[in-house]
């Protein structure tokens, strides 16, 4: 995406969990087009985690690939992605450029690589709906 389209925060989440590994997650869109970006950032990590992902358009509930996602990710059983979190200083990040409008959220879990270890939200996925103008809020587990 051109730097010279402004772009506005309209969600920031955190998820705390029981071992101190906090994950934030920012959504920003574009004022000029569909598009969004989703910067999630893992602090207090110990562990290798990845981010297993899809996208959801509207009135869907099953994953769907897009067309352009981060370097290193690699597709999970042509249903999912799987993309490594990227050291940056002291925290891990991943940053995704959405550029389809018909994405409408994506949804994630959070993979251990190595005990093989799956971090969901109450036994689910976790959503993060894009699109929709919102005030900043934070949300803990």
């Amino acid at each position: 995406m051109a730097s010279a389209k402004s772009s506005e925060c309209i969600e920031i989440k955190k998820y705390k969990f029981h071992n101190g590994m906090v994950l934030q997650v920012d959504v920003s869109v574009f004022s000029s087009s569909h598009n969004a970006k989703v910067k999630l950032q893992l602090y207090n990590r110990s562990q290798t985690w990845i981010l297993h992902w899809g996208c959801i358009s509207n009135g869907n509930k099953k994953w769907f690939i897009p067309s352009f996602y981060p370097p290193g990710t690699t597709v999970y059983k042509k249903a999912a992605l799987s993309t490594p979190f990227i050291k940056d200083g002291d925290i891990y990040v991943v940053d995704i450029e959405l550029r389809d409008p018909m994405i409408h959220a994506i949804e994630f879990v959070l993979k251990n690589t190595k005990h093989d270890k799956w971090l969901k939200m109450n036994g689910a996925s976790f959503r993060i709906n894009l699109h929709k103008e919102i005030d900043a809020s934070i949300f803990i587990m």
